[in-house]
């Protein structure tokens, strides 16, 4: 499983496809760990969202007029 390591200078006595699985898994792992407190609906939506391309922003900007704007109006108060 691949080429072994000089395991004069090496202080893991691995093979390089050992080491690549090995980190593989570890990466499994931490998914799972990671999936495991998700509610079903939002896995679903984790991987719509990550394969899904984002719109243009055209789509999502509303237009207004700025003079339609009501601004608040607080009334002063003497002090006390």
């Amino acid at each position: 499983m691949g080429w072994t390591l000089c395991r004069e200078n090496s202080r893991m006595p691995f093979e390089v496809g050992q080491i690549a699985w090995f980190n593989m898994l570890e990466k499994f792992k931490l998914l799972y760990h990671t999936v495991k407190h998700l509610k079903p609906t939002q896995i679903l939506y984790q991987l719509k969202y990550r394969i899904k391309k984002p719109g243009p922003l055209e789509n999502y900007s509303k237009t207004y007029a700025p003079e339609s704007i009501c601004f608040l109006s607080f009334k002063e108060l003497a002090p006390v």
